[in-house]
Order: C-alpha cells, then structure tokens, then sequence
C-alpha cells in the first residue's frame, strides 16, 4: 500500500510540475507577442510600392517627421543588409537633381537636421512651405518610385 501511495505522489508531482519545468522558458514563452517599448522609437516604415514593402535590393527605407528651424521635414534612414556598400539615387521631382547617399556594408545612414555630413544630409526632406499636403503626397510618392539603389 505504501507503494501505490508513493507512487501516486510522483505521478501527482510530475503531472502538474513538469509543465512547468521543462515549458516554461520553451518556445511558445519565448515567441509571446508582448508589447514592448522600442527605445529611439517614430522610424516608420516607408512603403516603396503596391505590397507597402519598404525594402529595395537589400536597403530598408524609413522615414520620421521632423521640424528643422521651422521647416517642416522628413528624416530618412537608410539600412543596408547587404554586404557590399550601396548607392541610392532618389528625386523629389523632375525639376529637381537626382541626389546619391552612399551606404555602407551592413550599415546605415540616417538624415539628422544640423549634419556636417553631407551624405547625411541629403536624407533631410524638405518640402516647400508654399505647397498643399496633395502636392506634398505627389511629391512623395515620385520620389520613392524614383529609388534606384547600385551596388559600389
């Protein structure tokens, strides 16, 4: 009797503790879906054509709202994945030069409003103050069909 008592002890015992042993750090706790704060957060996602994809031949495309002085601006940060240095040409509009941001190896770059560095630099959009948000938006949408990004 002794034994059929212990025995049920440690069917007892590893019924309901080895759920929480050997699960407990697995994979369904590991992959949970819990909201946490990204730190330097407001880089969105900039969408380059139909299926709202944001990368183009290996460099991923962000975009944040900014106020430079007291223009109104975009930042861009450029992320390159691939292992060779890139070149991205844009334009915002015809009218306008085609600008080139070189990009390092599995690196990136981003637009900072008061940058000395010239690459950077041109990833400060600034769209004329004289210009309604439809123009602004056509304005955009240009310049990312525009993207062409070489290998270096």
């Amino acid at each position: 009797m002794k034994k059929s008592g212990n025995l049920i002890v440690l069917l007892f015992a590893v019924v309901f503790l080895y759920p929480v042993a050997f699960k407990a750090q697995g994979p369904a706790v590991t992959s949970a879906s819990i909201s946490r704060p990204v730190i330097n957060s407001g880089w969105q996602p900039v969408s380059l054509n139909p299926l709202n994809k944001n990368v183009q031949d290996g460099v991923e495309f962000y975009s944040r709202p900014a106020e430079c002085g007291s223009q109104k601006s975009d930042l861009v940060k450029l992320v390159n994945k691939n292992s060779y240095a890139v070149k991205v040409a844009f334009q915002m509009d015809p009218s306008m030069p085609v600008q080139y941001v070189r990009v390092p190896a599995a690196g990136n770059v981003e637009g900072v409003c008061s940058s000395a560095d010239a690459n950077a630099a041109k990833l400060v959009l600034q769209f004329p103050n004289n210009k309604t948000e439809d123009e602004i938006k056509k304005m955009k949408q240009y310049l990312t069909s525009s993207i062409v990004v070489s290998k270096l």
